[in-house]
């Protein structure tokens, strides 16, 4: 809030004046102190938090289609399973677990989480591999799936 004197009725500002008048007041006289309230910006983005799992003896077992890509089914690719306690989130705070190539035909598409609680888990899956986009050494990977709920009992 800001101290301020009023320079004169025609320099009423409307925010100060709705308040004025919501609180009964009446215009304040040529030279008289008075609180203007500066509204505070609404923030545009809600910031992060890191995910926290609910934690317990219980596992679910997740399976989703598998990548047909020849460069997620060799050495250096594989999945990424993003698990969070809240809807929403974003990649960079959520729990990952990596299921990477190993051997054989293809990558697992399929992954345990083991040692979770009752609640609700969201999960969003992304595949990844070792080839490198043009003038990139971070390797690629897909967008991230739909997000699901897992509901463990």
């Amino acid at each position: 809030m800001t101290r301020s004197t009023w320079p004169s009725r025609a320099g009423l500002g409307l925010l100060a004046f709705r308040l004025l008048f919501a609180c009964g007041e009446s215009t304040p006289d040529e030279g008289t102190p008075v609180v203007v309230a500066t509204p505070t910006p609404t923030p545009t983005a809600i910031p992060s938090r890191a995910c926290v799992l609910p934690i317990g003896g219980k596992t679910a077992t997740l399976t989703w289609t598998a990548s047909r890509e020849s460069a997620v089914n060799r050495t250096g690719g594989g999945y990424r399973v993003y698990a969070c306690d809240y809807s929403g989130f974003s990649l960079a705070d959520a729990v990952v677990t990596d299921v990477p190539f190993v051997s054989g035909p293809s990558v697992p598409a399929s992954v345990t989480l083991a040692g979770l609680g009752s609640g609700s888990v969201y999960v969003r899956v992304v595949a990844y591999s070792a080839l490198n986009a043009v003038g990139s050494t971070a390797g690629s990977q897909s967008d991230a799936s739909s997000q699901i709920t897992v509901v463990v009992p």
